[in-house]
């Protein structure tokens, strides 16, 4: 499926060194700072598999000061053609891919714009006087097979009633598509963050059994996830139970190897710790073998959803990962935007961007904009549906 061609790893220990150019600070522990306003490097290409299309991955981010600046440009070449150009905000992998007509050679010139870099010492933030633009830790070199034709094109929002009231937006979007919102919120699956989803597929009556439904994960967290397949989930060598202040004092759960966490829903005056670690181990290993069932038949949409920047840069390391267990589709939703609340747009063959008014607070996550989501839902379903059959992939079953 998906196949290593060149990793480059930064820092002191790294191999990075021989293929770095010019704009590179000296190596730190596990990684190396991108200087001044452009930085190159070279990475030796073996011959590419038959079939196959490129992805180059860069493990970064970007220096900010706090209360100063929050992000960078970046733009990224390739051998002379223009791969990627976004602002990066906070760290994380992202991945571009690399046409053709940038291949032909057995070595990979890339180079690293970045017109934000700044001097810490300029900022007052400290006496580094350095010209600052991105912490890389690694690059990579992936082998895919090749993305089927797609039409990148975006559906606008359904008609529905401006109203709080979730009968009637359940109402309406039975009479606009013919499907119970529970039917609709039964062909996704959530990749956590938090609970938001999760949240929005109960108030529509659908209850399925999510792996990360319920869970708060960050995404470099999620792609080592996935990358080990969430190996040892819920075993109890890797639980923790502890309680949560308040006046009636709840067990929140934590996975310490996966770096996930969750409310129980369990209360001290009802239980025990040591219930509820053995209890809440055995949902976790039961959800964990159907996740891995749905990542294997891909029957399901995977939706990832976060405040803040999230570009399409950091989805594709996503999308891969998951692709690496079968034919999966992803719909990640971002706040505000180019496009109307529940906007769908088609960015990818099983790629989709929906657009919601705002994610709920961390502190009331039933407070999204739960017209948006059934709004994203239907759309992100046509696109997913009639790509499928495209692409002969199996429908999923609502």
């Amino acid at each position: 499926m998906i196949e290593l061609l060149a990793e480059i790893l930064f820092g002191r220990h790294g191999n990075a060194t021989p293929c770095l150019l010019h704009g590179w600070s000296a190596p730190e522990d596990s990684f190396t700072w991108s200087v001044g306003r452009e930085s190159r490097l070279q990475i030796p290409l073996p011959s590419v598999p038959a079939g196959r299309e490129l992805i180059l991955e860069l493990d970064l981010n970007p220096f900010v000061a706090p209360g100063i600046t929050h992000g960078q440009r970046l733009t990224i070449e390739v051998n002379g053609v223009r791969i990627g150009e976004d602002f990066i905000a906070g760290e994380g992998a992202v991945a571009y891919r690399i046409p053709a007509q940038a291949l032909g050679s057995s070595m990979l010139l890339v180079v690293l714009q970045h017109p934000d870099a700044r001097r810490p010492i300029d900022l007052g933030f400290n006496s580094d006087g350095r010209e600052l633009g991105f912490m890389l830790h690694a690059a990579s070199i992936l082998a895919v097979p090749p993305e089927p034709a797609f039409t990148p094109h975006a559906l606008p929002p359904l008609d529905l009633p401006d109203v709080t009231d979730t009968e009637a937006l359940k109402s309406a979007l039975h009479a606009r598509t013919g499907q119970s919102a529970a039917d609709l919120m039964l062909n996704f699956e959530s990749l956590g963050h938090n609970c938001e989803f999760g949240i929005m597929q109960r108030q529509c009556g659908a209850e399925p059994l999510g792996l990360l439904r319920f869970v708060g994960i960050t995404l470099p967290d999620l792609l080592r996830g996935l990358d080990c397949g969430f190996a040892d989930v819920g075993h109890d060598r890797w639980l923790r139970v502890y309680l949560h202040e308040g006046k009636r004092r709840e067990f929140l759960v934590s996975d310490v190897r996966h770096n996930f966490s969750f409310h129980s829903f369990q209360f001290e005056d009802e239980t025990t710790a040591e219930r509820v670690r053995a209890e809440q181990g055995a949902r976790l290993r039961f959800y964990h073998q159907r996740f891995k069932d749905v990542l294997e038949t891909g029957d399901r949409l995977f939706v990832f959803q976060r405040a803040g920047t999230l570009l399409a840069a950091h989805m594709l390391p996503l999308l891969t990962l998951l692709r690496t267990y079968g034919p999966n589709a992803l719909l990640f939703v971002t706040e505000g935007g180019a496009h109307p609340p529940g906007t769908v747009a088609q960015i990818g063959h099983g790629f989709y961007h929906g657009y919601t008014s705002r994610m709920a607070p961390g502190e009331d996550v039933g407070r999204g904009d739960l017209r948006a989501w059934l709004s994203i839902c239907a759309n992100a379903q046509k696109l997913w549906r009639e790509q499928m059959g495209q692409a002969r992939w199996p429908l999923p079953s609502t």
